[in-house]
């Protein structure tokens, strides 16, 4: 099949959104990610896997995503063992995009070798608490995630979770319930 995939949340001004084509194997989305194997199973009411599943195709199949394409190259690259095309440290926009794709399509254990990897750029990188805490949410960061909880609930009460923030010196204000996945929301940790 192949992917065709448009980050049309990052289009800018004079240009048409990111747009990228990859070539990949259908049963190496499935083995890595529940979402995929949904998506593409014989049983799915889904057209591409209708399409997917038809003996007459002589075609790949395109199938259409929004998503960054740049993260989703990496992804695509550890998932066909083509790691000699992945970067040791990638950027961090990268990463936090990866992240939201791992998220999105379940594949927390077909990428945790290579984003164990990147635990040591992340800790000590200079990304905000939330994204902080997103990444070691999403990566499966134990530690982290419970040292980046551990502030943020210094600063903010569960409870009023859709008032402002300012955390530390930033002078970003956020709310937690538009940052935080609902699963995040929904736990209550007791640090005291």
């Amino acid at each position: 099949m192949i992917l065709d995939i448009c980050n049309s949340l990052a289009p800018t001004e004079d240009t048409d959104p990111p747009r990228a084509q990859y070539r990949v194997a259908s049963q190496v989305l499935c083995a890595a990610s529940p979402v995929f194997r949904t998506m593409f199973s014989k049983t799915s009411p889904f057209e591409e896997a209708n399409s997917l599943h038809d003996p007459s195709r002589t075609v790949p199949i395109t199938v259409k995503l929004e998503d960054d394409a740049v993260a989703f190259e990496v992804i695509l690259n550890v998932l066909h063992f083509r790691n000699r095309h992945v970067e040791k440290q990638p950027a961090l926009p990268t990463i936090l995009a990866i992240a939201r794709i791992t998220d999105k399509y379940q594949l927390y254990e077909a990428l945790m070798f290579i984003t164990n990897s990147w635990y040591t750029i992340i800790k000590e990188s200079d990304v905000t608490l939330l994204e902080k805490v997103t990444l070691a949410w999403t990566f499966r960061y134990e530690e982290l995630f419970r040292e980046t909880t551990r502030e943020i609930l210094k600063v903010v009460e569960l409870s009023c979770l859709d008032s402002p923030y300012v955390l530390g010196d930033s002078a970003t204000i956020w709310y937690l319930s538009e940052c935080l996945p609902e699963c995040l929301i929904g736990m209550r940790c007791e640090y005291r």
